[in-house]
């Protein structure tokens, strides 16, 4: 609900000033367009800025920004945006009042008149421009939500993320199956060969893109020692409809629960 109500606010700060440009009477033709394109532009440079910090910058500064900088971003492109079109009601409020005589009234409708069917193209295309820009918003939103989920991630992951091994066993060799997994660990959260392997799954966020955490941990069952644990956090990456799974972003990216067994339980040689 919540994230719904985030996307609506975002189209309404956006793209609220163009369509009152665009469906206002005080100005027709390619200058409506134009003043339509001026009220979208801060939004597209955001846009544009965004995309080339976050290829080009280092991953702490990328996260820098979306905790912290992504915000007044934001906002700066939603209070520009009305700015033009505050701006644009001044600007043809004041035109108005300078062509109230009747000679100048009644050239100005000649002119509209005459120019009638062409006006009504350029709106069309200024409709057109509109909707394009419409239909780009859930993909920017799209995009923002997953770097704003990717920064928030790493910085859990940072506090509590990765392996932590306590004590390593020494085990023969037929333990081990020919491809190094253990004989007697089938699946997690069941015990096996005198240890307990337990899995913990936590849903941190639940809507789209989601945010998970799963936690590790290898008991002994005759002392209860802990001898390890690692935390795994991911993210299913689709927020739009598509065909086929949701991309998945894990971090730690390069380490399994298989790896973290071949780290605790130790083959002799």
């Amino acid at each position: 609900m919540g994230y719904a109500l985030g996307s609506y606010f975002q189209l309404v700060m956006v793209f609220g000033p163009g369509a009152l440009i665009l469906f206002s009477k005080r100005i027709s033709g390619w200058g409506k367009v134009r003043w339509v394109f001026f009220s979208l532009l801060p939004w597209l440079i955001a846009q544009m800025a965004l995309v080339a910090w976050m290829s080009i910058a280092p991953h702490e500064k990328q996260v820098e920004l979306m905790m912290f900088g992504s915000g007044p971003i934001y906002i700066a492109t939603w209070v520009s945006a009305w700015l033009v079109y505050f701006m644009f009601r001044f600007r043809f409020k004041k035109a108005l009042k300078s062509t109230s005589t009747p000679s100048t009234t009644d050239k100005v409708n000649d002119a509209h008149n005459e120019d009638a069917t062409l006006d009504r193209r350029k709106i069309r295309y200024g409709i057109g421009l509109f909707t394009f820009a419409l239909i780009l918003s859930p993909l920017a939103w799209t995009s923002y939500e997953r770097m704003r989920i990717d920064a928030q991630m790493e910085t859990l992951c940072k506090k509590d993320g990765g392996m932590k091994i306590y004590e390593q066993v020494l085990l023969p060799k037929d333990q081990f199956t020919k491809y190094g997994d253990l004989v007697f660990h089938k699946t997690w959260n069941k015990p096996g060969g005198g240890y307990q392997f337990i899995s913990k799954f936590e849903q941190l966020k639940l809507d789209k893109p989601t945010l998970n955490k799963t936690t590790y941990m290898i008991v002994r069952e005759t002392d209860l020692r802990v001898l390890g644990t690692y935390t795994t956090y991911y993210s299913t990456r689709g927020i739009m409809p598509r065909l086929g799974p949701d991309p998945v972003k894990r971090c730690p990216e390069d380490i399994s629960d298989g790896d973290f067994l071949k780290s605790v339980f130790i083959p002799i040689n």
